[in-house]
């Protein structure tokens, strides 16, 4: 009994201890590893991965994920783009929690939930869960982050997005991302990730573009006016078509803020026409057959096309990039034919020339010397000795 008094002030003290922790208990977001957008090919740091680009939009599914089981099923076996949040949660009350995902542009959604103020479009809803498991991601669509402006009661039976056509939104936008653990009607908990966003938007094309022939290749020259540069561009992606190509069904690429390409109507050059490749318009996974080179850098203004066939006419255009792998519009059309490149004595040698030993080139020169060169190299030491005697006299 007396040892049980001596410690009665220590366990009173981690009593009060662990009232304490209970009440400070809610959600919280390691801010390496809490937030992750998994897709089909990961981008490097210097992509800024953790924003959604306009690949990703077209990578995402018309789906939401209203259930653990769904989204430990998407986690593992999905190719789609999804957002995963691992959200580190204590505290959880089976019965009466729920863990709600919102989305804002400049809102405290947490601040704004807890003080009872909904029904706006200041915080977007996108995930909402009444079951938590440990280890379980949130999964959020892509789609649903970009729709914040008209998402805001969550309804899992709604599609996101309406599809496609959301991802020709030309946008960049930062938002932060709420995680709250809800009881009843308060807030007991949340976690915010403010590393994001979407950018929908490439660069500005190149105002002029000029394709010169190479022997396999093509020499490229482009200019972007300094009013018209984007400070985020990355790199330029070439694209190359030969004379006559046809596109399929629905065309490839789309015009900015449009849904789909031209649906193969011809883009009519004087020496190349085809049906591919059309200045404004920005390029998608169909164009990837038709890239025959690349650039990195801000400030490049050159560049070289390969694989191309010699004696075939080419339509190209190049198209800037940012640092999210974002294609800006394509440039004006330039139309080349590689060939095989004459080099300086073979086109001597087709001219006529005879100089060079058996026609082997210019140090032949010196074996078997015309007449004509010998009395000329004479005159030349001769006038030279007449000025050196002047200048000594």
């Amino acid at each position: 009994m007396r040892l049980f008094l001596r410690f009665l002030p220590v366990l009173s003290a981690l009593f009060v201890l662990g009232l304490s922790l209970q009440a400070q208990a809610g959600v919280t977001l390691d801010q390496r590893t809490g937030f992750q957008i998994v897709r089909e090919n990961d981008r490097p740091t210097s992509e800024r991965p953790n924003w959604i680009n306009r690949q990703d939009c077209f990578d995402s599914s018309n789906d939401r994920v209203a259930s653990v089981t769904e989204a430990e099923d998407i986690a593992d076996n999905s190719t789609d783009t999804w957002i995963h949040i691992f959200a580190q949660v204590t505290d959880w009350q089976t019965n009466s929690d729920q863990l709600d995902v919102y989305v804002s542009k400049s809102t405290d959604c947490a601040k704004e939930i807890e003080e009872g103020i909904t029904g706006t479009s200041r915080c977007a809803q996108v995930y909402s869960q009444s079951k938590w498991v440990a280890g379980a991601p949130l999964v959020v669509n892509p789609r649903d982050i970009i729709l914040l402006d008209v998402i805001n009661d969550f309804d899992s039976s709604l599609p996101a997005g309406g599809g496609e056509d959301i991802c020709d939104k030309q946008e960049e936008q930062s938002v932060s991302i709420y995680i709250l653990q809800r009881r009843g009607d308060g807030v007991v908990g949340s976690a915010s990730w403010t590393l994001s966003g979407y950018d929908l938007r490439g660069p500005s094309a190149p105002d002029t573009l000029e394709a010169l022939p190479g022997d396999e290749n093509l020499f490229l020259e482009w200019n972007i006016e300094a009013e018209s540069e984007d400070s985020d561009t990355n790199g330029f992606t070439y694209y190359c078509v030969a004379t006559g190509t046809e596109a399929g069904a629905g065309g490839a690429g789309s015009t900015p803020g449009t849904a789909g390409g031209a649906g193969g109507e011809s883009s009519e050059f004087e020496n190349c026409p085809q049906s591919i490749l059309s200045q404004g318009v920005i390029p998608d996974e169909d164009f990837l057959d038709y890239k025959c080179g690349s650039t990195n850098g801000k400030n490049t203004r050159s560049g070289q096309a390969k694989d191309v066939i010699n004696g075939t006419v080419y339509a190209v255009a190049v198209a800037a990039k940012d640092d999210l792998g974002n294609s800006g519009p394509l440039s004006p059309i330039s139309c080349a034919q590689p060939g095989e490149v004459t080099t300086f004595f073979e086109s001597y040698k087709d001219s006529g020339g005879k100089g060079g030993k058996n026609g082997k080139g210019f140090c032949g020169f010196a074996q078997e010397p015309h007449q004509g060169l010998l009395l000329w190299g004479l005159g030349l030491v001769g006038l030279l000795m007449a000025r050196r005697r002047r200048s000594h006299s």
